[in-house]
């Protein structure tokens, strides 16, 4: 008789309860997108149901009525159609459809007498998949939730003004050789299969993201207003955005604070910057050219960089926040779509942003390497900071005793 493990039991219930209470302090401004990039909170609400309706409820006890119901306001193709979200329930309703399907598959699966025999349930990784991507989409309810605090308005008096810094180089060596990289076991999204062996050339990483007192030296050099530091594309976007990291802003004594999603705080000199664009990332790299010289040949580190650095357990404040790299999100080599067509992220191969790493408010079923995240290069991402990649210099064997 099939039995899910208690322990996920336990997650299940504990993402539930997360997503509800997110959204029940979001009723107000459920229906409202604050950024081109992001859909509203109820969408992403209603989209973490409808997975566990068509994976749970559809795939695995065959009851398909639900999800074909709102299939179409929660498909993957409706996340940034405002016309869609436009006919949504209200918030009240949406959270009570929501609450009765939670308890009733919370029920469900706590008896195996309810239990069909089904190939999915003969492990518990099919199961962990729908937490992982519930996990996913509370995060972006995260992030609107963030999008939302930066609307209002905050008056505070810094105490400890935020000094800035000049960019540091510190950083640690990875040898040239063949590293694998790509999860290695599931559950695992398939963007992250199959596990790959890469041939990687020595480099060096930086130790640390960089910090708010460091990119504050950016903004008061006038980064914003040099166009040499800029690309033709983030020259655009800067015509249309406010010159700054997004939650910075200034109190009465012209002194930055930050604005997160709990209000207003003081920005702290040594923790990295968030709240950044990538366009924003490759210019303050090419300011930082000028003013270290160890930053000649600076650049975003490839996703592989990342992922084979991340393994050595040198790179502080990792975990943070996801990290800007310089490649578009492609499939790996025989990669292969996944079963169910909702699993599949619809963004492979399309020319969009990988970041690495996870933040602060990721989940620990997402904690892992090998995780891949996805943003356009000119989205202020609220929980996305940088570091970089050095060129190889000296070998550690020629190196002076």
């Amino acid at each position: 008789m099939i039995m899910p493990n208690p322990l996920l039991l336990g997650q299940f219930s504990n993402q539930h309860a997360l997503m509800v209470a997110l959204f029940t302090d979001s009723t107000a401004f459920s229906t409202q997108r604050f950024n081109p990039h992001l859909a509203s909170m109820s969408w992403y609400f209603g989209r973490a149901v409808f997975i566990e309706l068509i994976w749970f409820r559809g795939e695995i006890l065959k009851q398909t009525d639900l999800a074909s119901r709102v299939s179409g306001l929660f498909t993957q193709k409706m996340e940034l159609n405002a016309e869609i979200e436009a006919q949504f329930p209200p918030a009240d309703h949406l959270l009570n459809w929501a609450l009765e399907i939670f308890e009733e598959d919370l029920t469900t699966l706590a008896n195996s007498k309810l239990l069909p025999q089904h190939p999915f349930l003969e492990d518990d990784d099919f199961l962990a998949l729908i937490l992982q991507y519930q996990a996913r989409y509370y995060e972006k309810m995260l992030e609107v939730a963030f999008y939302y605090a930066c609307q209002k308005q905050y008056s505070i008096q810094v105490k400890t003004p935020l000094v800035p810094a000049l960019p540091t180089s510190d950083n640690f060596e990875v040898s040239a050789g063949y590293y694998a990289i790509g999860a290695k076991q599931h559950p695992a999204f398939a963007e992250e299969l199959p596990p790959q062996i890469i041939d990687l050339s020595r480099y060096r990483l930086k130790t640390n993201l960089i910090t708010n007192a460091e990119y504050l030296a950016f903004l008061v050099d006038e980064g914003y207003q040099t166009p040499d530091f800029w690309t033709a594309e983030g020259l655009q976007w800067l015509k249309q955005h406010s010159p700054h990291p997004l939650g910075w802003t200034k109190d009465n004594q012209g002194r930055w604070f930050g604005i997160g999603i709990k209000g207003a705080f003081e920005l702290i000199a040594t923790e990295p910057v968030n709240g950044i664009c990538k366009h924003e990332a490759l210019a303050y790299i090419e300011w930082a050219k000028t003013k270290n010289p160890q930053f000649e040949g600076a650049v975003l580190p490839h996703e592989y960089q990342w992922e084979v650095a991340i393994k050595t357990q040198a790179l502080k404040s990792s975990g943070r926040l996801y990290e800007w790299c310089s490649n578009d999100f492609m499939a790996y080599e025989k990669y292969t779509a996944p079963q169910l067509d909702e699993m599949e992220n619809q963004n492979i191969d399309s020319q969009i942003n990988v970041l690495r790493g996870t933040s602060m408010h990721t989940q620990p079923n997402l904690r892992r390497a090998s995780l891949r995240t996805i943003a356009t290069a000119d989205y202020q991402h609220p929980f996305a900071g940088f570091r970089v990649v050095f060129p190889p210099g000296e070998a550690f064997w020629d190196k002076s005793a």
